[in-house]
């Protein structure tokens, strides 16, 4: 039977770091004092705790790779290493945790796929679609979209057109406890080498995919609120999890209630717009009036649709302004 590593053997052979043999995995953040992180042999050290002066360096997430110390009964930590990847969303900047700075609160990191997970009994917009794909795309990831509760076939159908109608290449998977075989497909993503994430609003389903995959409950499910279709926060903060030699390890987390953007790595989501903005006539083209506008062009003749750039124009007054405040707490 294949070793429980956490990944973290594979990890310190593509950096060279193998001569470092104190490193583990942060798998739970409850707070500076109180950490939980596993190591290559796969053993489980809670309580583990910060030093001070990682305090004072760096923002840890669930996912980390990090160099610790046995003091006595204790461990701690004492160096965050390189990250492949981190997710991360906004929050209010009033808010103190040790998982947040700046006003951004780091979710997870070294992720292999993210899954963005949506329930066909909730509210769905083709706005919010576009959200968890601009704010979640992140580097060395594959994204993909899980409708869950399928059953709900009319809403189902609804939303899978909706998405295909905007994004026809965006793959998309569809599961339900009633039907296990919408399993079997979904189970072939993953890898024992993966790291998963399940992001989405509450009651979506996410920790009912991976009670699913684990054969047993290992989060609470919450039930649908009665009128308006939301969900009950089960979890609280990221969890990380090792499920079997096949699944790898998945990372629940708590529902999202809003997507602020400010993700500025930048994907594929709107390349067509991008690209036709490379096409006006004046490098600093606004995209409303001026002559020789790619995107008015394109507009007229039905090849862009116009509430689309909208909503293009809006995200990126979003970021743009995220960047600003950025900078000026930076100052």
């Amino acid at each position: 039977m294949r070793i429980k590593d956490y990944c973290i053997l594979p990890y310190l052979s593509s950096t060279d770091q193998s001569g470092f043999p104190l490193v583990a995995r942060i798998i739970q953040i409850f707070n500076q004092k109180n950490i939980t992180i596993a190591d290559s042999q796969g053993v489980i050290y809670h309580s583990a705790f910060l030093s001070g002066s990682l305090k004072r360096q760096a923002t840890l997430a669930v996912g980390d790779f990090v160099r610790y110390e046995k003091i006595a009964n204790s461990y701690r930590i004492t160096t965050l290493l390189n990250r492949n990847n981190q997710l991360v969303k906004n929050t209010s900047a009033a808010r103190k945790s040790v998982h947040v700075k700046n006003g951004i609160q780091l979710i997870a990191a070294n992720l292999t796929d993210v899954f963005v997970v949506i329930a066909c009994d909730q509210r769905f917009t083709i706005s919010l679609l576009e959200r968890y794909l601009l704010q979640f795309q992140v580097p060395n990831t594959k994204l993909r979209i899980i409708l869950t509760k399928q059953d709900f076939q009319s809403d189902f159908l609804k939303i899978k057109q909706l998405i295909l109608k905007s994004y026809p290449k965006l793959a998309i998977f569809a599961v339900s406890i009633y039907d296990q075989p919408s399993f079997a497909i979904f189970k072939k993503m993953l890898s024992n080498k993966s790291t998963s994430i399940f992001i989405g609003a509450s009651g979506a389903g996410k920790s009912t995919i991976i009670n699913q995959l684990a054969g047993q409950t290992l989060q609470k499910v919450g039930q649908v609120r009665f009128g308006d279709q939301r969900g009950k926060h089960t979890t609280t903060s990221a969890r990380f999890y090792f499920i079997n030699d096949h699944f790898g390890y998945l990372i629940d987390t708590p529902g999202i209630k809003e997507i602020g953007l400010t993700n500025t790595a930048g994907t594929d989501v709107f390349a067509d717009i991008d690209d036709l903005a490379g096409h006006c006539r004046f490098k600093n083209c606004r995209h409303t009036n001026e002559p020789g506008c790619a995107i008015q062009a394109a507009i007229q003749t039905g090849q862009l649709d116009a509430t689309r750039f909208q909503r293009y124009e809006k995200y990126r007054r979003e970021l743009d302004h995220h960047h600003k405040n950025k900078q000026g707490k930076q100052q």
